[in-house]
């Protein structure tokens, strides 16, 4: 008895989404600069293709995994919380904390 195997809409969908996001890893992935016109030391992100990421501010550094829906970044930090951050353009991010501070990300090319 033979079956006839047939592609659902569902898994066709499924199939398309994980290959698209696999896709926006490596579009965002990069170093970004936040801009400080203060003169402070300013945060710098680094988006690796593999999604995993960091947000580095002086000597401090927190690792992160990331992932990009339509125009949003999510940082998937170790202890479970989530970042969102709104993609402006592919080279410009902008990322607010829980306490309402925000970080404007621009792509540095190196």
């Amino acid at each position: 008895m033979m079956r006839n195997w047939r592609i659902g809409p569902w898994v066709l969908l499924s199939l398309v989404l994980v290959v698209s996001s696999c896709q926006r890893h490596q579009d965002f992935s990069g170093k970004y600069q936040a801009l400080d016109p203060s003169g402070n030391p300013s945060p710098v992100l680094q988006l690796k293709a593999d999604g995993k990421g960091s947000w580095n501010v002086g000597h401090e550094n927190v690792s992160f995994s990331w992932e990009s829906r339509g125009d949003e970044l999510l940082l998937h930090v170790r202890t479970g919380g989530v970042m969102v951050g709104k993609i402006d353009a592919r080279d410009s991010i902008l990322i607010t904390l829980p306490g309402g501070e925000q970080f404007h990300f621009k792509r540095v090319m190196e």
